[in-house]
C-alpha cells in the first residue's frame, strides 16, 4: 500500500498588511491540510494573526467566496451578483480614478488605479 506523501509549501499571507508574512502550507493528497508560520520571516519569525492562523479550515469553508461578487442592493441587504473578475478590475479602476479627481491621493490611498 502507498503512503501519503505531505509536502511543504511555502507562500505569502492573502491579505493586505504590511507585515506580508511567510506561510509554510503542507498539502497531502492534493489537499491543504495545514498553515503555519514560518519561522525564518525576519518580521514575524513565525508567528501568524488570527485572521490567518486558521486558512486551512477557511480554505474549504462552504461559505467561502469562489468567484467575484458585486453588490447589487444597499449595503447591509446582503444582495450580490457574480461578475467577470476583469471587468470588476475595470469597474475598480474607474472608481478608483473618480475617487482620485474628487478626493485627491490622501483620501485614496487604498484604491487600485
Amino acid at each position: 500500500m502507498l503512503k501519503s506523501v505531505v509536502k511543504k509549501g511555502f507562500g505569502g499571507c492573502p491579505h493586505d498588511c504590511p507585515d506580508t508574512c511567510s506561510m509554510i502550507y503542507e498539502i497531502k493528497d492534493n489537499k491543504l491540510i495545514s498553515v503555519t508560520g514560518n519561522k525564518d520571516h525576519a518580521y514575524t519569525r513565525g508567528g501568524l494573526c488570527v485572521k490567518v492562523k486558521d486558512f486551512d479550515k477557511k480554505h474549504y469553508h462552504p461559505d467561502r467566496l469562489l468567484y467575484p461578487l458585486k453588490r447589487v442592493g444597499a449595503k447591509g441587504e446582503k444582495k450580490f451578483e457574480r461578475i467577470n473578475g476583469l471587468k470588476q478590475l475595470r469597474q475598480l479602476q474607474t472608481n478608483g480614478k473618480k475617487s482620485l479627481k474628487n478626493m485627491g491621493l490622501k483620501r485614496s490611498f487604498h484604491i487600485v488605479i
